[in-house]
């Protein structure tokens, strides 16, 4: 599959992040004026699959920067939203996250924000959640042309941690590195992504575990793994790792560690552990990148490795990545 879709858009990540950089300015400052307009006491960033994902890997940003008597930030996925709406009123904020615009689930969620200001954060500015939505935060994606999404939760990532800072305040400028510092990943982690794919083809189970944003790369890895190539894959918190899935490692396991800092004791531990049950395994850590880069930022670049090894997986299984199996049941699960 040299020329798949899934390919491009994984090669496209340094440009979207670049056209989202250079064309989503007005969008940010114009949903961060509406939000210090309501003096606001919580925001509830919500999404599902790869939106929520996105949540994670930047919220814990927010809560950093967040003052003491700041909004509380806080992620749900869209289900749980929907099964157990909090209580919003006028000072309440929802961040909605779809790629497309057109997720059923996040158009319901509108109906239970009541008064709490809705911003909607999409790709598609003509799509209904950008029409729905009290103010939209846009990325610049491009065209989504593969249904196994990898550039949009990179986009979509990026733009959370722009709002936070237009919002609290931070280094912009660390974050303007992305772009040119995604390129240098696509290119550092080509071959530990291809090792990584050479001990997947041969296993039963893939674990990746990780801490703060990294943990949300977890998740994200694995449920590309289970979309592109059926693989059985679990995301997991570090400790969480330690705690309970380590006791299912073996040999016909493969562990990978996302560890963005590169110097996690824990990180270190817990692949220790792995390796003495049998498994394979991997790290990914800062040594990918040609300079330091803020672990908070890490679900804008550290999402590529694991992209690369499931396209890599995916071509030593011959599986179509562009036109997976369950396409028309995700239309008629998902989308309105």
């Amino acid at each position: 599959m040299p020329n798949s879709l899934f390919r491009l858009s994984i090669l496209e990540i340094p440009t979207v992040l670049r056209d989202t950089l250079a064309g989503g300015a007005e969008s940010v400052q114009r949903v961060a004026a509406k939000m210090r307009s309501r003096d606001l006491r919580q925001i509830v960033v919500t999404g599902g699959g790869t939106s929520y994902h996105a949540a994670l890997a930047a919220c814990g940003h927010a809560r950093m920067l967040a003052a003491t008597n700041g909004p509380l930030v806080w992620t749900v996925p869209v289900g749980d939203f929907l099964a157990s709406p909090p209580p919003l009123g006028p000072r309440d904020c929802v961040v909605a996250i779809s790629a497309s615009g057109e997720t059923r689930d996040i158009q319901a969620a509108k109906h239970l924000a009541g008064d709490a200001l809705y911003i909607g954060l999409t790709n598609e500015p003509n799509s209904t959640l950008a029409r729905i939505a009290d103010a939209t935060l846009l990325t610049f994606a491009g065209e989504i042309r593969c249904l196994v999404h990898t550039k949009t939760f990179c986009a979509s990532a990026f733009s959370l941690h722009r709002l936070w800072m237009e919002l609290f305040g931070g280094d912009a400028a660390r974050l303007g590195e992305s772009p040119v510092l995604a390129e240098a990943m696509l290119a550092n982690a080509d071959a530990p992504a291809r090792a990584l794919a050479r001990d997947l083809a041969n296993t039963r189970d893939a674990y990746f575990f990780g801490g703060g944003a990294a943990w949300a790369v977890a998740l994200e890895g694995a449920l590309k793994f289970k979309e592109a190539c059926g693989l059985h894959a679990e995301g997991s918190e570090t400790r969480e790792i330690d705690l309970g899935i380590s006791t299912l490692v073996n040999e016909n396991t493969v562990v990978a560690g996302i560890d963005p800092a590169g110097d996690s004791p824990l990180v270190a531990y817990t692949l220790s552990l792995c390796r003495e049950l049998g498994a394979p395994v991997h790290r990914f850590d800062a040594s990918l990148l040609p300079q330091p880069y803020p672990s908070e930022f890490a679900g804008i670049l550290y999402a590529i490795p694991l992209y690369l090894a499931c396209l890599y997986l995916a071509e030593l299984r011959g599986t179509d990545v562009d036109h997976p199996a369950w396409t028309e049941r995700y239309y008629q699960i998902a989308r309105t």
